[in-house]
């Protein structure tokens, strides 16, 4: 017994002992051993020499672009950090592994963290850039991955994508101007994804598309994401998408985004490549506000079932509707204390019913929700909103009169909001991303009628 003991903590204390801190410098060397004084030259070098528990801090500069194929643990991760948040650019792309794209990570529990990938004007757009790319096969699930705080600007296909990778966590990271495609891209069966508290606008489709890519080797569907906490904004303006697309994605949260300015449509679930239609997803505390050429806001379509959806503020101000459903979807949905607003046509505000009160009556739903009249479209949402503009700066806290504090109903799966405040604050808990925590911002006066059926 106490020879195994001490065997025991050699090895622990030998583990502890292999993981190191190496650092690259644009004026660096690769011939040097890479430490604080003496840094290496290349991200890649680095990459290749780290094992699992290594961390390589990147200093200030503009570097190649760089793969990370060498797997750490889910103990002891391997993480390529730049040492000042953006402050290590990548320029241009690389070819590896059939793929163009910035960085790419092809194996487990790796960690990405602060740089900056501008990929706007490279050559290889038309071949299906990336910016970060995240890359298993059918075979060869990737776990445990990381991309944090990254900036992706200009990418030829995608911002960030993943492919037959489970448990990743894709987090405060700000993707824009995608040139052809989508945002963040979640595909190929993958399992608890987490996207969180991303900056995602002005890509050509989707701010967000998860896809279970049924077509593809795999399940087909993609279970049990988290999707909290983004601002997705200014995005399908080339081609209709949503601002969080969901083909295939089962038994999911998706709470506390805020959405707006969206081009064609806000949260869309379906079924186009994935095995199984979008169904028992929980759609919490979200804000909704679709631009004025906009399609629908919230939208269920080829028997995305069971439904739950609480405590949103969904706006339409385009030409289709707040809330929408095909007769396959409308099996098991359970809508309920939100506000629900079409600017334009009141009695447009849910597709096939002739607005809230048609709605309530004819399917039991949103009984506790609420819409409002007597404004019009140019200052609706200044008696709801703070600031609520489509450029920076923008600001989607709520009013001190908004209708939308303490109407809401707690829940298990919200207990904060987009910003890490206690809800509730108040007597209830407030609709949308934002909870109000005081403030003395007044609307101007106005004959808003507040319609609780």
């Amino acid at each position: 017994m106490i020879k195994f003991f001490f065997t025991f903590i050699l090895v622990s204390h030998a583990t502890i002992l292999s993981a190191a801190t190496y650092y690259v410098a644009t004026n660096g060397n690769n011939n040097n051993n890479g430490s604080n004084s003496t840094p290496w030259k290349t991200i890649q070098f680095a990459a290749n020499t780290a094992i699992a528990g290594d961390t390589i801090i990147v200093r200030d500069g503009t570097y190649q672009p760089f793969h990370i194929a060498t797997s750490g643990t889910s103990t002891n991760k391997i993480t390529v950090k730049s040492q000042n948040k953006l402050g290590a650019k990548i320029n241009g792309n690389e070819l590896f592994n059939g793929r163009y794209a910035g960085i790419h990570i092809t194996s487990d529990y790796v960690t990405v963290d602060g740089f900056d990938i501008n990929c706007t004007g490279n050559p290889a757009v038309s071949s299906g850039e990336r910016g970060i790319r995240l890359s298993g096969d059918p075979s060869t699930y990737r776990q445990g991955v990381t991309i944090r705080n990254n900036k992706v600007t200009g990418a030829g296909w995608v911002g960030i994508t993943t492919s037959y990778a489970d448990d990743v966590l894709i987090e405060f990271n700000e993707v824009s101007n995608t040139v052809n495609q989508h945002g963040i891209y979640v595909a190929n069966s993958a399992d608890r994804p987490i996207v969180r508290g991303n900056i995602i606008h002005n890509n050509n489709q989707a701010g967000l598309h998860i896809n279970g890519d049924g077509a593809s080797p795999g399940d087909g569907t993609i279970s049990n994401a988290l999707i909290e906490n983004n601002i997705i904004y200014s995005n399908s303006s080339g081609a209709s998408s949503s601002a969080i697309n969901m083909d295939g994605v089962n038994n999911s949260i998706i709470r506390n985004n805020l959405l707006f300015n969206n081009f064609s449509q806000g949260i869309t679930s379906f079924k186009a490549d994935g095995t199984l239609p979008s169904s028992n997803n929980k759609i919490l505390n979200n804000t909704i506000i679709m631009a004025n050429s906009a399609y629908h806001a919230l939208k269920f379509r080829n028997a995305s079932i069971n439904g739950y959806v609480r405590n949103n503020i969904i706006i339409q101000q385009g030409t289709g509707v707040a809330l929408a459903l095909d007769n396959a979807s409308m099996s098991g949905i359970d809508s309920d204390y939100n506000l629900i607003i079409h600017t334009t046509s009141p009695g447009s505000a849910i597709e096939n019913y002739s607005g809230l009160s048609d709605w309530q009556s004819s399917t039991g739903n949103d009984q506790n929700s609420i819409t409002v009249t007597g404004v019009n479209t140019a200052n609706i949402l200044s008696k709801i909103f703070v600031n609520p503009s489509t450029l920076t700066p923008y600001d989607y806290n709520l009013i001190k009169t908004s209708p939308a504090i303490d109407i809401g109903i707690a829940s298990a799966d919200i207990s904060t909001d987009i910003n890490g405040t206690n809800r509730p604050l108040g007597n209830a808990v407030d609709i949308g991303a934002y909870e109000y925590i005081g403030s003395n911002i007044m609307p101007t006066p106005q004959n808003v009628s507040i319609i609780r059926d």
